[in-house]
């Protein structure tokens, strides 16, 4: 019992009041004889003394008896019994004391403990230089860390003033060892700091304890870097239970006997835990587990649900208020997380589970992301999360001639796809966005790094990067960036002649001049703020001009299309191939164009409710044109996943990878905007059957699908490499920059520098969205369009393909999107396709008559296929992007002196072109 409070009940539940006194007393008096010693006299180092004193300094002791932890106001521990002898978990206690006054500070569990203490230990503090926004550790010790321009220090209460970062680094190791890869639910570990001398002590421990002892002493280090050379680290894992608990009752008995005070076996060893334990005290009763996660699946549903509610609120109406809601909630269901796995790891020992399906549900329930980071740090993730998105959200740009305040969709993104706009104005409102955008949001980003790694160690992985790619479960021997690497090399040689094309016909648009010797493409003369879609220079560069194409934006304003009649026509495919109907929810909830009068999220997105009551929405600035068809069908393909999918647990109610949610809408966009399709439902009045024709249709398709590829390969890239530490911060820009250079083959219009944050410019970068799932589905989309082709009864080329009103497909469809999670991504596609592989081959075939065609035009003009790796240089920038300022004769700018340079570089003739694009 903690001292203040000796008459606050019996320790041992067999003794008298007396009794127990009078042997916590006597319990109390051996922790201090086996510790203090050690610290205080010449046996062990400085560093050693610093460490213990520091960092644990008593002992764990697992008492070999009924025992009840009663209410500790320093410790925060809840009541609970524990009975060795009824087969119940057996729970590790650390005792602080403070070997100079001889004062107990408190008793506390151990597993809390150590969360606590590796909060304040992770690597954030440990590398005294990283930059990250000041934060408190709400821990033992009240650990409360300071940033003074990127320079960290640690201060503590008056508990353990003397911690400092090798304290950090000695736990950081017990963290390591405690939760090393393949461990997943501690045994009955132990770990030992022992003096070198003290060795032999590991060694004498009986026969059946032998296992594997990990030896950490290199990761221990002083504040001045040396190594220590006497502790060691010993972690035992005993093979069954029995051993576990044969252990346990050994390792106690020789440290409170007589013997083990006097000969201290284990004297300069440190019992520092017994961790939640013996494998037979975890249930491996499936019945009483699928009854534990019925109650929690349920209550799950209501907080998810209490999540989006806010979120939801938040993005179609964005003020203040809101977003502290969101922060709020998310609190909240954080900690609720927290809370349900703790239980659930005290209770069931699921990896013994006979029923593969329920260990799934429960390691699912398990991995609960940056939520197993502290109250703290949740609370400043939430608000650097909601600061950029806030950022995002509301930026406005001027019009360079008329001064009007631009948003976003629709004016920005308008006139970047406007054809007849002059590219003077594009690069204008280009760099406009990026520094209304990005520009103000890189501290916050930075910082959002630091902090979501340091929370995602909490939860056993690396870095957020590692955390995201878990999530498409690489099986033994698979890497998931080499799978990723692997469907760009097929690609690239198609994307190269699409790019190689539209390249020379854009020059021949806009001249020669804006066009670097490297061979990108400046970005802002591709029609879409990111340069990912390319659909919007279409009419500048298709193949055969004189042909109609395959654009029906002017037919469905001719019609009197709206918004809704855009989602009406989306929904009757779906139900044509008996898939259900959109709820009565989501006509009378969803937000379909922008509201009036207030700042909303524009982003398409669709949501879940999780409310069992079919409360799906979308949330759309929708404008009446062929770009948004397509994406209210793959919107749509979203909410019918979670139709689907619906009656899953909780867990499973996702795609069986990120990349399968983004893939549905988009197969069926494949079907709908072929030309047969679009005649059935009277968007197009004609089909013309030849092969002009459908070149022109299939480089339009590959002007969304294909020219998409390495910028939703990119993004991806880049954040992998900022969140493993392999991009510096203050280089952030230059290495987005060399990803769009050297893969996408785009260049910046205007110079850059790490002034800049042209990543934050684009929605999922500030809202922390994972891109690769978008370059997932664009393979993926190919292959299940094929898949259901073929089910469908199709005959003739893949891109002519329409199961429009096919139920086959449909009932096949309907199938793989009801699995949700539940399988492993490879089974439910190979359910469908044939192949647990994710594959381009069904791309390739797709476009392979217009990369045939690209191809010999490539030859017959010339043109270069490729580009250089490297960016433009800056000296390239100097000559050209000022020339425009000094060509804008209307506008009445006169001639500088470095025109001269410029003139004779481009000509005369070019200037004229450029005059005229003006």
């Amino acid at each position: 019992p903690h001292p203040t409070a000796p008459q606050s009940g019996p320790l041992f539940l067999d003794e008298g009041a007396a009794a127990a006194a009078a042997r916590a007393e006597e319990l109390r008096a051996v922790l201090l004889s086996a510790c203090c010693p050690v610290m205080s006299g010449d046996v062990a180092m400085p560093s050693v003394q610093r460490l213990l004193s520091a960092t644990i300094q008593a002992c764990a002791v697992q008492l070999p008896a009924q025992m009840v932890r009663r209410e500790d106001g320093l410790a925060g521990s809840v009541t609970q019994t524990v009975n060795l002898e009824s087969g119940h978990q057996i729970d590790g206690v650390v005792v602080l004391c403070d070997c100079d006054s001889g004062r107990v500070l408190t008793v506390a569990p151990l597993p809390p403990l150590l969360r606590q203490f590796e909060a304040a230990c992770l690597d954030g503090l440990m590398r005294r230089f990283a930059k990250t926004s000041p934060f408190r550790v709400a821990s033992f010790g009240g650990y409360v860390v300071h940033n003074s321009e990127g320079q960290l220090s640690v201060e503590l209460s008056d508990n353990l003033a003397s911690a400092d970062v090798a304290v950090c680094r000695g736990v950081e190791a017990i963290r390591q060892a405690l939760s090393a890869p393949g461990s997943d639910h501690p045994r009955c570990w132990m770990v030992f700091l022992a003096d070198s001398e003290q060795r032999s002590a590991v060694a004498d421990l009986p026969a059946l304890s032998k296992a594997a002892v990990v030896e950490a002493a290199s990761l221990f280090h002083d504040a001045d870097g040396e190594l220590f050379d006497g502790p060691v680290v010993a972690v035992i894992e005993p093979p069954s239970a029995s051993v576990c608990l044969a252990l346990c009752k050994y390792a106690m008995e020789k440290f409170l006997s007589t013997e083990g005070r006097s000969v201290r076996t284990l004297a300069a060893v440190l019992l520092l835990a017994l961790l939640p334990t013996v494998a037979r005290c975890l249930s491996t009763n499936e019945t009483e587990a699928r009854l534990w996660f019925t109650e929690f699946d349920a209550k799950l549903a209501v907080e998810k649900n209490k999540v989006v509610e806010a979120s939801w609120a938040n993005a179609v109406n964005l003020t203040k208020e809101n977003a502290q809601k969101v922060v709020e909630a998310n609190l909240a269901h954080t900690e609720f997380l927290r809370e349900q796995r703790a239980e659930m790891r005290q209770r069931f020992d699921w990896k013994q589970f006979s029923d593969r399906n329920l260990t799934r549900l429960f390691d699912k329930a398990d991995d609960i992301g940056t939520s197993a980071a502290n109250a703290s740090m949740q609370e400043r993730y939430g608000q650097l999360s909601t600061q950029m998105s806030g950022i995002y959200s509301t930026a406005q740009v001027p019009h360079p001639d008329t001064g009007k305040m631009m948003q976003l969709d629709p004016d920005i993104t308008d006139a970047l796809a406007d054809p007849n706009e002059s590219e003077r104005v594009k690069r204008a409102l280009w760099q406009g966005w990026r520094d209304a955008s990005g520009k103000r949001m890189r501290q916050n980003y930075t910082d959002f790094v630091t902090m979501g790694n340091l929370m995602i160690r909490e939860a056993g992985y690396s870095n957020i990067a590692q955390y995201w790619q878990s999530w498409y479960e690489p099986r033994p021997g698979q890497n998931f960036t080499d799978m990723m690497a692997k469907l760009w090399d097929v690609a690239l040689p198609f994307y190269q002649q699409l790019h190689a094309y539209v390249r020379r016909k854009l020059r021949d648009k806009y001249g020669a001049e804006l066009f670097p010797e490297t061979g990108h493409i400046p970005a802002h003369l591709l029609g879409n703020m990111w340069a990912q879609s390319w659909f919007n220079v279409e009419k500048l560069t298709t193949p055969f001009p004189d042909l109609s194409t395959v654009d029906i934006t002017e037919k469905m304003n001719k019609l009197g299309w709206n918004a809704t009649k855009m989602f009406r026509v989306s929904e009757e495919f779906f139900t044509s191939i008996g898939l259900d109907p959109m709820t009565d929810t989501f006509w009378e909830k969803s937000v379909l164009t922008r509201l009036p009068d207030v700042k909303m999220v524009c982003h398409a997105s669709a949501w879940d409710f999780y409310t069992n009551k079919g409360d799906f929405r979308i949330k759309q600035c929708t404008s009446i044109t062929t770009n948004y068809l397509g994406t209210t069908h793959h919107e749509m393909g979203h909410v019918q996943y979670y139709q689907q999918y619906e009656k899953q647990p909780v867990l499973y109610r996702r795609g069986a990878n990120p990349g399968f949610h983004e893939a549905v809408g988009d197969t069926l966009e494949l079907a709908v905007m072929t030309p047969g399709h679009l005649h059935k439902i009277g968007l197009l009045d004609e089909i013309i059957e030849s092969k002009d024709y459908y070149l022109n249709y299939l480089f339009q398709m590959a002007l969304q699908k294909a020219a998409f590829i390495p910028f939703g390969y990119l993004i991806d890239l880049w954040r992998w490499q900022a969140s493993e530490g392999r991009l510096a911060p203050e280089k952030y820009n230059e290495g987005w920059w060399k990803l769009r250079c050297g893969l996408q083959g785009v260049s910046s219009p205007v110079p850059r520098s790490e002034d800049d944050f042209d990543p934050g410019a684009k929605y999922h970068v500030p809202n922390n969205t994972p891109y690769i799932r978008y370059f997932v589905s664009h393979f993926l989309q190919f292959q299940l369009y094929e898949a259901l082709c073929n089910i469908s009864g199709h005959n003739g080329p893949l891109y002519k393909c329409d199961f429009y009103q096919n139920k086959q497909a449909g009932d096949a469809l309907k199938k793989f999107l009801a699995h949700g999670s539940s399988l492993h991504w490879e089974d439910v596609l190979s359910e469908l396709t044939g192949t647990t592989e994710l594959r381009a081959d069904s791309l390739v075939r797709y476009f392979a008559e217009l990369n045939e065609f690209l191809t010999e035009e490539n030859k017959k003009s010339g043109e270069r296929v490729g580009w250089d790796a490297d960016c433009p240089s800056a000296d390239w920038y100097t000559t050209t992007t000022s020339a425009p300022e000094t060509t804008t004769l209307a506008a009445g700018r006169a001639a500088t002196s470095g025109t001269v340079g410029w003139w004779a570089a481009v000509g005369a003739a070019a200037l004229a072109r450029r005059l005229l694009a003006v």
